[in-house]
Order: C-alpha cells, then sequence, then structure tokens
C-alpha cells in the first residue's frame, strides 16, 4: 500500500513540475522552444523499463546516480538540454521493478554500466529534452528517434548517436489512428484535466500535432 501511495504521489508531482515548468519557465526551457536538435549527437543514455519515450510525450525519471545527475544538469545547462532514452532489452529488471498503474521503480545504474549496459539497450531510442530538474526528478520529453553509433564514456554511460529521419505518413490512415486510440487508453484519467493537457489530447489524437507533448505514464529511478 505504502509503494502505491508512493507511486501516485511521484506522478502527481511530476505532472505538477510539468505544468509549472510550462507555465514559470522561459522560452527556451519549454518545450515550445526550438534548439538545433541536429547538432547533439553526443548524449548521456538512460536506459527504460516496459515503455519507450514517443516523441511528443514527456516521461518523469528519478535519478540518484550523482554522476548521471550532475551530467544531466550540465547538459541542461549548456547548449543541447538533451539526453537519449532508450529501451531495454532484458525484462528480468522490469520484473523485479514494483509497478501500480503503469509507475515503475528499479535500481537499473545500480547493476549496469558501460558496455554492460550499452549490450542491454536497444540501439534506437529517442532524444530527449531535459525539460526540467528538481531534486533528483528529471523530466525529459521525446523529441526525434536516434541510433547508437559508439560509445564514448563508460560512467556516465554516453553515446554518439546519428538522427533517425521520420518517413512520410497519411494522417487520415485508419491503422495509425486505431494504433494512436490504443495507445491513448494509458493515459491518466482525469476528471478536469488541465488545459495545456487537454488541448494536446485533442489535437494528437486527431494526429494534427504529434509532437504535442502527452504525458507518459512511467516513472523510472535510477541509482
Amino acid at each position: 500500500m505504502t509503494s502505491r501511495l508512493r507511486n501516485r504521489s511521484s506522478h502527481k508531482l511530476a505532472r505538477r513540475a510539468f505544468l509549472t515548468t510550462l507555465t514559470d519557465s522561459k522560452p527556451t526551457d519549454t518545450v515550445s522552444a526550438k534548439p538545433c536538435l541536429d547538432d547533439c549527437q553526443t548524449v548521456i543514455a538512460l536506459p527504460l523499463l516496459r515503455k519507450p519515450l514517443i516523441p511528443g510525450f514527456y516521461m518523469p525519471l528519478y535519478v540518484s546516480d550523482p554522476k548521471v545527475l550532475a551530467a544531466l544538469q550540465e547538459s541542461k545547462s549548456g547548449q543541447a538540454p538533451y539526453a537519449g532514452a532508450f529501451l531495454l532489452k532484458d525484462d528480468k529488471y522490469a520484473s523485479t521493478a514494483s509497478s501500480y498503474y503503469g509507475f515503475e521503480t528499479v535500481n537499473i545504474l545500480d547493476k549496469l554500466k558501460g558496455k554492460e549496459l550499452l549490450k542491454k539497450i536497444y540501439q534506437v531510442g529517442t532524444l530527449a529534452q531535459i525539460l526540467s530538474i528538481q531534486g533528483e526528478q528529471v523530466i525529459l520529453v521525446g523529441r526525434k528517434r536516434l541510433q547508437i553509433t559508439e560509445m564514448v564514456n563508460r560512467n556516465p554511460l554516453t553515446v554518439k548517436a546519428q538522427h533517425i529521419k521520420d518517413k512520410p505518413y497519411d494522417m487520415d490512415d485508419e491503422v495509425i489512428k486505431a494504433t494512436y486510440i490504443e495507445r491513448s487508453k494509458g493515459f491518466p484519467r482525469r476528471k478536469n484535466p488541465q488545459p495545456a493537457l487537454r488541448q494536446g489530447v485533442y489535437k494528437s489524437l486527431s494526429l494534427k500535432n504529434p509532437h504535442q507533448a502527452q504525458p507518459v505514464q512511467s516513472t523510472t529511478h535510477f541509482s
């Protein structure tokens, strides 16, 4: 019961931090900012459990590893406030995580480092903007897909990556719409959602603006 309440509270705090950042931060710190994504080819690699970070969605993470947290802080303060988010191949770590309504907590970076971690993650992931860092909580927003080409540093795991160009698609394709609607069933249920989130959901469901930030019901803890 304690774990469930903690996970619920964690997601509420992440959502609140996300909305606060959208309204209170400078334009260069928000999702609407337009930094040069193509120049960002070296990133810290963060492993994700169960669910990938999809471009246009946001995800809260908890990072207690001091080296990783310091590196993320440095990236956010610099010209390229980005990290790479890569899904773990092995689900045995997910099976040891505490999960409730999609929340996940596991000490991944305590168990995997360097080349060992590199082998355990998929090579294709998401370039994520570091939207906010508050204590150990890091909020990422997926921007575009990328693929790892080589390892640059072991700890924290830093990689070089090439950006993957999205192929054109038909916004009226029924399969695409059905897939998105099915995926959207995992969105948190709210009686009175915030206007920013509500507008984003409506836009994304109509596929008019696939890059409007949406919540991903997943919280991962690194230590």
